[in-house]
């Protein structure tokens, strides 16, 4: 499949439905709790029910939770399709990719994408390199790996910090009109 057959997807498939949950501590929660519950929020926004939905992925969280089957069991779904995907900070565009190819090849009809996490209720600290080759360069947080790949896109095509500044205010223009933001 090349570029031009991913530009023919549009008007093909579409997202019809969004949950979310409370942000911030939420310490009577497991992020299996918080995904369980977003997901049912997305069928509610859509009108679906639980047995329309015939596709799962879930993107694993910290602390073992976002099972896919463990999520699977809990929202009572028996999908026809789906699994775990770990793409570290592109998980959610590659679940949304992947499952707008199965939505248009027909192996499904309704794919649910599921991910949660408590961390700061969890308090999770994250100093542990990402991969192992990452360690002798001081790269112990995603910020790293991402600063070397700016830097070579800033190389390859010209890209400016300014215009990157423009994506971060932008992002945080649009997350102070959201009254669950944190």
């Amino acid at each position: 499949m090349g570029l031009q057959d991913l530009h023919n997807l549009r008007d093909q498939v579409c997202i019809v439905g969004v949950g979310d949950t409370k942000q911030g501590a939420v310490s009577d929660k497991t992020s299996d709790e918080l995904g369980i519950d977003a997901a049912r929020a997305a069928l509610a926004d859509c009108g679906l029910k639980k047995d329309d939905i015939d596709g799962l992925f879930v993107q694993p969280s910290y602390g073992r939770q976002g099972d896919y089957l463990k999520v699977g069991l809990m929202l009572g779904l028996n999908p026809k399709v789906g699994g775990a995907v770990e793409a570290s900070g592109a998980t959610g565009c590659y679940m949304i990719q992947h499952a707008a190819l199965l939505l248009n090849a027909g192996m499904a009809n309704y794919i649910l994408l599921v991910y949660a996490t408590n961390q700061k209720t969890n308090r999770n600290r994250f100093g542990g390199a990402l991969l192992e080759e990452h360690a002798p360069y001081g790269a112990f947080n995603p910020s790293g790996p991402f600063a070397f790949a700016f830097r070579r896109h800033m190389h390859l095509y010209g890209t400016t910090e300014e215009q990157l500044a423009t994506i971060a205010i932008n992002q945080r223009k649009h997350a102070i009109l959201n009254p669950k933001d944190v």
